[in-house]
């Protein structure tokens, strides 16, 4: 079964390891705990497995397998991204990819009967793949580009292999017809799967400047920054005088991307702060925000559903997406952890290179009311 990230085989091959014979995932996990269990990993793996195996994140919940699209942040599948592999990677059956696997059969295009079929050739320059492009009129202007583009090669691909498996071959103006209909359908369903489901910007978001609490509140800023084969996560509590109560940094090992390493950074807050009312959690990851606040989102987003479900544990509990310059206390504390080993942790005599971002940020307010104010 594959489930590594990163590039490489999926599969950890076990053959060479006793150990793990009739062996699951979790048997990889710490006992009692939803963690990876390094002194096992180490033990049974040589580095670069290990590093892709920590790189996998983990829920905090008791969940069923699921089947996860590694090609997407969220996991879920969808037609453009399985045609951006499809053509990055030579995935196509065409009779050139066959050949390199040793698979011997007519190399002309079965279509134009005129050049080797490439994966290229018969999505570009094929003459009937050439002509279904100038029917379809297509322009990058369009918000929805990728999601036709995609269709449309997909609509070119059933040609060729109705072509090949029934000897039947449209004409460009059908391919670009029914590629038309199966998005405009597409269109449909997506809108009806969305309507009411997903997040959307509330009054606060997208605030270039830090602004404090309200009184009797406390804002955490939570930022996240990418080491290669780790993450710092920066986390900073003030309250509504500007003053700080708390701050932290870590590092967390894996390779993670941006969005998961973000939402890796709230489900630490959440759990660091919980017990808390009152709370304004902010970050500069708007999609991580809206993923936290949909009502409905994927089951294979596994932090962001952590992050949901940790949330209801709150009583009131507020998250905003900032732009960077309102979050530079968090910013500088999540690159500042690139220098720790752990966590460290902060209920006074706060760091320097935090004061003086603390310091700004304070004076930016001033100058902010006293310009209202004239």
């Amino acid at each position: 079964m594959p489930w590594l990230e990163g590039e490489g085989d999926d599969s950890v091959l076990n053959q060479n390891i006793p150990e793990l014979i009739d062996a699951k995932v979790c048997n990889l996990f710490e006992v009692d705990n939803h963690m990876w269990d390094l002194d096992v990993l180490n033990d049974l793996f040589d580095p670069g497995v290990v590093q892709r195996i920590v790189s996998i994140p983990l829920s905090d919940r008791d969940l069923s397998d699921k089947w996860y699209w590694k090609f997407e942040d969220k996991g879920h599948f969808n037609v453009k991204s399985c045609y951006r592999v499809l053509l990055c990677s030579g995935f196509l059956p065409t009779a050139e990819a066959l050949a390199r696997k040793r698979v011997f059969i007519n190399a002309q295009c079965l279509i134009c009967s005129s050049f080797e079929e490439t994966d290229m050739h018969l999505l570009c320059y094929c003459s009937f793949a050439a002509d279904c492009w100038r029917f379809s009129k297509l322009s990058v202007v369009n918000s929805q580009f990728s999601c036709s583009l995609a269709i449309i090669c997909w609509h070119i691909w059933c040609n060729r292999n109705n072509k090949i498996w029934a000897q039947k071959s449209g004409i460009p103006s059908d391919v670009i017809s029914a590629a038309e209909q199966q998005l405009a359908a597409w269109k449909i369903a997506r809108s009806r799967r969305s309507d009411g489901h997903s997040g959307s910007a509330e009054k606060g978001d997208g605030m270039c400047r830090w602004q404090p609490p309200e009184v009797g509140w406390v804002k955490c800023n939570v930022d996240a920054a990418l080491f290669g084969d780790d993450i710092g996560i920066g986390c900073v509590v003030r309250d509504h005088t500007g003053a700080v109560v708390q701050a932290k940094k870590m590092v967390i090992r894996g390779s993670f991307s941006p969005r998961t390493a973000e939402a890796i950074g709230i489900r630490k807050v959440l759990s660091w702060l919980k017990g808390w009312s009152k709370l304004v959690v902010e970050l500069d990851a708007m999609d991580v925000v809206l993923g936290i606040r949909s009502p409905k989102r994927e089951a294979t987003d596994v932090v962001i559903c952590d992050c949901a479900e940790m949330a209801k544990q709150f009583h009131n509990l507020k998250f905003c997406f900032v732009r960077r310059s309102a979050n530079r206390a968090a910013h500088v504390m999540a690159h500042n952890a690139s220098f720790t080993s752990g966590h460290q942790e902060w209920f006074s005599n706060f760091p320097k290179f935090l004061s003086f971002v603390i310091a700004s940020d304070l004076i930016g307010i001033k100058f902010y009311f006293d310009s209202k104010k004239n």
